[in-house]
Protein backbone atom coordinates (compact mmCIF):
# COMPACT_ATOMS: atom_id res chain seq x y z
CA UNK A 1 0.00 0.00 0.00
CA UNK A 2 0.80 3.61 -1.15
CA UNK A 3 0.51 6.04 1.42
CA UNK A 4 -0.09 9.80 0.24
CA UNK A 5 0.91 11.56 3.19
CA UNK A 6 -0.70 14.94 2.03
CA UNK A 7 -4.24 12.97 2.63
CA UNK A 8 -3.12 12.47 6.33
CA UNK A 9 -1.91 16.19 6.85
CA UNK A 10 -5.28 17.36 5.21
CA UNK A 11 -7.17 15.40 7.59
CA UNK A 12 -4.62 16.60 10.67
CA UNK A 13 -5.52 20.11 8.79
CA UNK A 14 -9.42 19.58 8.86
CA UNK A 15 -9.37 18.58 12.34
CA UNK A 16 -7.35 21.74 13.83
CA UNK A 17 -4.45 19.45 15.00
CA UNK A 18 -1.26 20.66 15.13
CA UNK A 19 1.94 18.55 14.41
CA UNK A 20 5.76 18.52 13.04
CA UNK A 21 5.58 17.77 9.63
CA UNK A 22 9.71 17.01 9.19
CA UNK A 23 8.97 15.19 12.44
CA UNK A 24 6.04 13.20 11.46
CA UNK A 25 7.15 12.52 7.70
CA UNK A 26 10.28 11.11 9.58
CA UNK A 27 8.42 8.84 12.66
CA UNK A 28 6.49 6.98 9.28
CA UNK A 29 9.38 6.36 7.53
CA UNK A 30 11.56 4.68 9.70
CA UNK A 31 8.53 2.84 11.21
CA UNK A 32 9.29 -0.98 10.89
CA UNK A 33 6.09 -1.46 8.80
CA UNK A 34 6.33 1.36 6.51
CA UNK A 35 4.41 2.02 4.43
CA UNK A 36 1.10 0.51 6.75
CA UNK A 37 -1.72 1.88 8.32
CA UNK A 38 -0.20 0.21 11.36
CA UNK A 39 2.85 2.53 10.63
CA UNK A 40 0.22 5.84 10.45
CA UNK A 41 -1.01 4.67 13.69
CA UNK A 42 2.30 4.02 15.89
CA UNK A 43 2.92 7.86 14.28
CA UNK A 44 -0.47 9.00 15.59
CA UNK A 45 0.51 7.60 18.86
CA UNK A 46 4.14 8.86 18.86
CA UNK A 47 2.69 12.66 18.70
CA UNK A 48 0.01 11.82 21.02
CA UNK A 49 -2.88 12.02 18.59
CA UNK A 50 -6.25 10.30 19.76
CA UNK A 51 -7.42 8.03 16.93
CA UNK A 52 -9.09 5.09 15.86
CA UNK A 53 -8.73 2.22 13.01
CA UNK A 54 -11.91 0.61 12.81
CA UNK A 55 -13.85 -1.69 10.43
CA UNK A 56 -17.17 0.13 9.89
CA UNK A 57 -19.67 -1.12 7.64
CA UNK A 58 -20.64 0.43 4.80
CA UNK A 59 -24.39 0.51 6.65
CA UNK A 60 -22.62 2.34 9.22
CA UNK A 61 -21.04 5.50 7.12
CA UNK A 62 -24.17 7.80 8.11
CA UNK A 63 -22.48 7.22 11.85
CA UNK A 64 -19.15 8.58 10.46
CA UNK A 65 -17.64 12.16 11.14
CA UNK A 66 -18.08 14.42 8.28
CA UNK A 67 -14.03 13.80 7.43
CA UNK A 68 -12.19 10.49 7.73
CA UNK A 69 -9.18 8.79 5.82
CA UNK A 70 -10.77 5.20 4.45
CA UNK A 71 -9.37 2.54 2.82
CA UNK A 72 -10.75 2.36 -0.47
CA UNK A 73 -10.81 -0.39 -3.60
CA UNK A 74 -9.67 1.29 -6.86
CA UNK A 75 -11.25 1.23 -9.98
CA UNK A 76 -10.55 -1.67 -11.07
CA UNK A 77 -11.22 -3.28 -7.31
CA UNK A 78 -7.91 -5.09 -6.87
CA UNK A 79 -5.88 -2.56 -5.30
CA UNK A 80 -6.18 -0.45 -2.41
CA UNK A 81 -5.30 3.09 -1.13
CA UNK A 82 -6.17 5.10 2.15
CA UNK A 83 -8.33 8.61 0.90
CA UNK A 84 -9.25 11.49 2.65
CA UNK A 85 -13.30 11.94 2.49
CA UNK A 86 -15.52 14.40 3.09
CA UNK A 87 -19.35 13.95 3.74
CA UNK A 88 -21.00 16.97 1.89
CA UNK A 89 -25.05 16.95 0.86
CA UNK A 90 -25.14 15.69 -2.11
CA UNK A 91 -22.85 12.51 -1.70
CA UNK A 92 -18.90 12.97 -0.97
CA UNK A 93 -15.37 14.45 -1.94
CA UNK A 94 -12.70 11.84 -2.21
CA UNK A 95 -9.11 12.66 -2.58
CA UNK A 96 -6.28 10.23 -3.19
CA UNK A 97 -3.92 12.61 -4.51
CA UNK A 98 -3.81 16.36 -4.81
CA UNK A 99 -7.19 17.12 -6.16
CA UNK A 100 -10.87 16.38 -4.70
CA UNK A 101 -13.20 14.10 -6.79
CA UNK A 102 -16.69 13.92 -6.01
CA UNK A 103 -18.44 10.28 -5.78
CA UNK A 104 -22.06 9.21 -4.92
CA UNK A 105 -22.99 7.11 -2.33
CA UNK A 106 -23.42 4.39 -4.37
CA UNK A 107 -19.87 4.56 -6.20
CA UNK A 108 -18.42 4.84 -2.95
CA UNK A 109 -20.40 1.68 -1.52
CA UNK A 110 -19.10 -0.66 -4.84
CA UNK A 111 -15.51 0.64 -3.33
CA UNK A 112 -15.61 0.18 0.31
CA UNK A 113 -13.60 -1.97 2.30
CA UNK A 114 -14.46 -0.99 5.96
CA UNK A 115 -11.12 0.11 7.18
CA UNK A 116 -11.45 3.87 8.62
CA UNK A 117 -8.60 5.98 10.51
CA UNK A 118 -10.95 8.46 12.72
CA UNK A 119 -9.10 11.31 14.77
CA UNK A 120 -10.09 13.17 17.47
CA UNK A 121 -8.56 16.74 18.57
CA UNK A 122 -8.53 16.74 22.28
CA UNK A 123 -7.94 20.16 24.33
CA UNK A 124 -4.09 20.59 24.36
CA UNK A 125 -3.05 22.39 27.32
CA UNK A 126 -0.50 25.79 26.22
CA UNK A 127 2.54 26.04 29.20
CA UNK A 128 4.03 29.17 29.90
CA UNK A 129 6.62 29.95 31.48
CA UNK A 130 6.49 32.60 33.76
CA UNK A 131 9.92 34.83 34.24
CA UNK A 132 9.90 35.79 37.86
CA UNK A 133 13.55 37.28 38.54
CA UNK A 134 13.55 35.68 42.35
CA UNK A 135 14.30 32.38 40.42
CA UNK A 136 17.40 33.22 38.44
CA UNK A 137 18.80 34.91 41.19
CA UNK A 138 21.21 32.45 43.79
CA UNK A 139 23.37 33.90 46.68
CA UNK A 140 26.38 32.46 46.42
CA UNK A 141 29.18 32.44 49.67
Amino acid sequence: MDINFNLIFNYLKSESIVYDKEEFLFQIQSHPDYPSLLAVSDTLHFFKINHIVAKVGIDKINLLPSCFVALLKEKNLEDEHLYFIQRKKDGYLINKEKAFSKIDEKKLESRWSDLVLLLEKTANTDFKIKKDKKLFYAKIG
